[in-house]
């Protein structure tokens, strides 16, 4: 079976020199390490999804228990710590050793209908799986990881988690539906640097919460003060109401600029700021216009207060987590800047493979489910 070859973003910069071999080979391995340690991390923040994500919704708890129990290739490079079973074993052997570990899992998750998790999971449970393969009791990670970082809780891990691969209901959708399409590329790489910006950067944070109240505030500002006047007026009064004081500069550019500190806005633009940038422009600001970025502030405050109210703030135990993880990539995030390109592609490989084995893991399902269907019709057939 034959590949076509993957451009590898960290070779984008370096030209054909024959001196720049060892670099690029020292960088490949680098770059191949990281890769596979940020996706053990991935791996392990998956199996401490909590069970109550399938309340409601049993159709869930196949997904759920794949995550927990991981079939992951080559054993070679799995966690032997926490491998259960592998693909060599024979079926029997297999069988006992996976269902086992499930019911373990399950007790320590607290599920009290343990018994309709099994007979819902177990299909996909006891299935084959390659000779190179193994299953790892991703979730007895889990439960490691929070022993080594106290306060590192199942709310952050998930809340993570669906955040850097695209959501939950994505997560869990079927191949057979629109919304499970894995999230973009380019998508991966302004969320890994976001991530990596927010947890690990040195540079000033934005007070979501603070902002989040000042975007209510412009949403409220009255109407007629906005529609029909310039852009740069309507900017004037959006810096007075988000508490600007002195005089509003006269150039738009420059006042966005004073509106922008007045928010609290810092780095990336958001989708605020856009919409207001564009007003900005405006000969007269319509109605519409208006209402349309009124819809943009609020869903970003509403976005901004879920943030600062959710478990995605830099926990305290994350600087030693950052530690730990430097040294056993080989290297800093921090030298007179912060590494966060750099930082930034490695994670991106690693959410893109996560990502591409969870969709093959849901078509396989998929494809399961269809051919038990299939199988249940063969009685209906007539004879001959």
């Amino acid at each position: 079976m034959t590949a076509e070859p993957t451009t590898r973003a960290y070779t984008l910069k370096l030209s054909g020199d024959a001196v720049q071999r060892h670099q690029l080979w020292a960088t490949h391995l680098l770059v191949n390490r990281s890769v596979q340690t940020w996706g053990d991390w991935l791996l392990t923040l998956r199996g401490g999804l909590p069970a109550a994500l399938a309340d409601g919704d049993p159709k869930r708890r196949v997904l759920l228990a794949l995550s927990w129990l991981s079939v992951e290739s080559p054993k070679s490079l799995a966690p032997r710590k926490y491998c259960i079973a592998q693909g060599a074993d024979s079926a029997a052997i297999r069988i006992d050793k996976v269902m086992a570990a499930f019911q373990s899992v399950l007790a320590q998750k607290g599920v009290a209908n343990a018994n309709e998790w099994i007979e819902a999971c177990k299909p996909a449970l006891t299935a084959r799986i390659r000779d190179d393969a193994c299953w790892i009791n991703r979730s007895a990670a889990f439960f490691d990881l929070q022993q080594q970082y106290a306060g590192l809780s199942v709310e952050w891990a998930a809340t993570t988690f669906f955040d850097l691969l695209g959501g939950e209901v994505a997560y869990f959708a079927l191949p057979e539906d629109d919304s499970s399409q894995p999230a973009e590329a380019k998508d991966f790489v302004q969320k890994a640097g976001g991530w990596l910006s927010r947890n690990w950067g040195a540079g000033e944070k934005s007070d979501a919460g603070a902002i989040g109240d000042s975007l209510r505030r412009l949403a409220d500002a009255p109407p007629g003060h906005i529609v029909g006047k310039t852009g740069t007026q309507a900017l004037a009064t959006l810096w007075l109401v988000s508490g600007g004081t002195g005089s509003p500069d006269p150039d738009s550019q420059k006042l966005f600029k004073q509106l922008k500190q007045t928010v609290g806005w810092k780095g990336r633009p958001s989708k605020g700021a856009i919409a207001l940038d564009n007003l900005a422009s405006e000969q007269s600001v319509s109605a519409d216009l208006w209402e349309q970025t009124r819809k943009k502030l609020l869903e970003e405050a509403s976005e901004q207060a879920a943030k600062a109210g959710s478990a995605t703030g830099k926990p305290a135990w994350m600087s030693d987590w950052r530690a730990d993880m430097e040294q056993r990539l080989g290297l800093s995030y921090r030298t007179d800047k912060d590494l966060i390109w750099e930082f930034g592609v490695m994670l991106d490989h690693a959410l893109r493979r996560v990502s591409a084995a969870h969709t093959w893991i849901k078509r396989a399902e998929v494809e399961r489910q269809q051919f038990n269907n299939d199988a249940q019709k063969i009685g209906d057939i007539p004879p001959a």
